[in-house]
């Protein structure tokens, strides 16, 4: 009788985080996607990543240890070239979601992708 519930309740369990993950997925837009580029706690760059196309644009940002190196497509960005001991940066690959950013910090620069606004009440 102990194992049905313990059974039942490790199966809510997940039926209830698959449903959060679908939900979070779903409501991450992926449309009118803007990158917004912090130096220092500074806007130092703004590109609207739902008007690029396919082609890869670069742009380069002044960072702590040289420049860093930013690489944009429809809908992604990604760091590619920057100055930093373990290169973790560029080796995060391209984002293309509003609940995902990149985070430089030997350089002091963070990329954040924000979209059209949410119905959600709270951002975290």
């Amino acid at each position: 009788m102990k194992k049905r519930r313990d059974l039942a309740l490790i199966l809510s369990i997940l039926i209830i985080s698959l449903v959060a993950i679908i939900i979070f997925k779903v409501s991450s837009k992926k449309n009118n996607l803007k990158a917004v580029v912090y130096y220092k706690n500074d806007i130092v760059l703004e590109i609207d990543l739902a008007k690029l196309d396919d082609n890869i644009t670069y742009y380069k940002v002044k960072g702590d240890n040289g420049d860093v190196v930013i690489a944009c497509k429809h809908n992604k960005i990604a760091v590619v070239e920057e100055n930093s001991t373990y290169h973790l940066c560029s080796k995060q690959g391209y984002i293309s979601s509003t609940n995902e950013s990149i985070v430089c910090l030997p350089n002091k620069v963070y990329i954040k992708l924000v979209g059209e606004k949410s119905k959600v009440d709270v951002e975290i």
